[in-house]
């Protein structure tokens, strides 16, 4: 019980200090990446879209700072001769292996859980500002898309805005089945219904 206490201790200090660590520097380089991408967005909205991420990422990074976490606490364990000292004392490298496993499967279930229950709204936010705010554009907005309404119906519009219920270059083609135009409808250039 001692052993596992000391382990977990090290193994979870390195784990989360190497996680921050690292969501901190795929945030930086977000945010640099939007500033010099991003022409019309102020800077408070690239840290509302930053902060938005943070969760996400944070968990998105349990793998490689799991790993990391292994490698430095292996290479600490070499340099401070603790194989030895573990020898000694008659602690089987087996025990060792299924610490580590222990300690991957516990990462494994937090962030399992983080990213259903926390990450996946906040991601889901993230996305929809990001297409709001930094894009500018909206899934509420659609431009130049050509749909099938029904075997018989296609229909072309030129923009359409489905909050303002407002469009243009509205076309519906009327099709036959063997799959020759019957009838074409235009709409006005400007839609407003």
């Amino acid at each position: 019980m001692v052993l596992a206490l000391y382990f977990f201790k090290r193994f979870f200090k390195y784990f989360l200090v190497i996680n921050i660590a690292l969501t901190l520097l795929f945030n930086f380089i977000e945010f640099f990446e939007k500033i010099v991408r991003v022409k019309h967005a102020t800077i408070t909205t690239i840290l509302h879209f930053i902060a938005l991420n943070f969760v996400p990422s944070f968990f998105e990074t349990f793998a490689i700072s799991c790993w990391l976490a292994t490698c430095l606490l292996i290479k600490e364990f070499s340099q401070h001769n603790e194989w030895e000292s573990f020898q000694i004392l008659n602690i089987n490298h087996k025990k060792l292996f299924n610490l580590f496993f222990m300690a991957g499967a516990i990462l494994t279930v937090c962030s399992f859980i983080g990213k259903e229950k926390i990450s996946l709204d906040l991601l889901n936010k993230s996305e929809k500002f990001k297409l709001e705010k930094l894009k500018q554009t909206s899934n509420q907005k659609i431009t130049t898309k050509w749909l099938k309404l029904s075997d018989e119906i296609i229909c072309y519009f030129g923009f359409l805005d489905l909050e303002a219920n407002q469009g243009n270059d509205l076309i519906l083609l009327y099709m036959s089945p063997d799959f020759e135009i019957e009838k074409t409808i235009k709409g006005p250039a400007k839609y407003t219904g």
